[in-house]
C-alpha cells in the first residue's frame, strides 16, 4: 500500500477479499474492519489515486477487467483470470501458478516493491504468455474438477453464519453398498489406486 501511495502515475483500486465478510461474522466481530484499522495505522489517509473497495461490495470483480492495466495479488485466483485476459499479473508470493511463465514473480521483497514503483512501464503480456495462462486455467478449472454427485455441500444463509452446521455435507445414499456403487466414488477410487499425481477428467486433451 505504501508503494501504491508513492506511485501517483497509476490509479490503484484495492479490493478487499470478500471472505472477510463471513470470516468476521463467524467470529462475531462487528467493529471496523481490521484491514482498515491496519491501513490507517501504517499508511494514514490514502491519497486520491488509491481507492479501497470494501469486501461486501455488490460490484462484480469481472467489471474491473475492462479498465484494468495491471493486477497485483499474492496468489489469488484473480491472477489466473486476469492473465487469461492479457492483463500482466504481479505476484507477491508463491502459489500454484507462480513460476509457470505467465506471471511476473519476484524473488525478493525489494524487487517486488521496485516493480510496483514503476509498474506503468511493464509491457503488455505476450500472446504466448496469455496462451500459457489459458491452458493452465483450462486444466485447473475444467479438467481437474471431480464432479461429486453422491454428497452435496449445503450452506446456510449468511445471517446464520456461526451455526455448527453452517457448512454441511448431505449424503444422497443411505448405505456403504450404495456409496460404493456410485460412479463418482468409483472414479475417485480409480484415481487413488493409480500412479497419477493429479486428477484429470478422462478424455481431456490439450489440443
Amino acid at each position: 500500500m505504501r508503494a501504491a501511495c508513492a506511485n501517483p502515475r497509476i490509479n490503484w483500486v484495492v479490493k478487499l477479499h470478500p471472505d472477510l465478510v463471513w470470516k468476521l461474522k463467524y467470529e462475531g466481530y462487528t467493529g471496523e474492519l481490521r484491514d482498515i484499522i491496519a491501513l490507517r495505522s501504517a499508511v494514514g489517509r490514502l491519497p486520491e489515486h488509491v481507492k479501497l473497495v470494501p469486501p461486501e461490495t455488490d460490484i462484480s470483480t469481472f467489471s474491473f477487467f475492462d479498465i484494468t492495466d495491471y493486477c497485483v495479488t499474492v496468489r489469488g485466483t484473480i491472477g489466473i483470470e486476469m492473465a487469461c485476459h492479457g492483463i500482466p499479473v504481479l505476484t507477491a508470493g508463491t502459489g500454484r501458478y507462480s513460476g509457470l511463465g505467465f506471471t511476473i514473480d519476484s524473488s525478493l521483497s525489494k524487487e517486488y516493491l521496485e516493480r510496483l514503483g514503476r509498474i506503468e512501464t511493464i509491457p503488455p503480456m505476450a500472446p504466448g504468455d496469455i496462451e500459457l495462462a489459458r491452458r493452465f486455467a483450462c486444466a485447473l478449472f475444467k479438467w481437474r474438477l471431480w464432479e461429486v454427485k453422491t454428497v452435496e455441500t449445503v450452506k446456510l444463509p449468511m445471517k446464520q453464519t456461526g451455526h455448527p452446521l453452517d457448512h454441511n455435507l448431505v449424503a444422497h445414499v443411505q448405505t456403504f453398498a450404495q456409496l460404493a456403487e456410485q460412479e463418482d466414488m468409483r472414479e475417485f477410487a480409480r484415481w487413488l489406486a493409480s500412479d497419477k499425481t493429479d486428477y484429470f477428467q478422462p478424455g481431456g486433451s490439450m489440443g
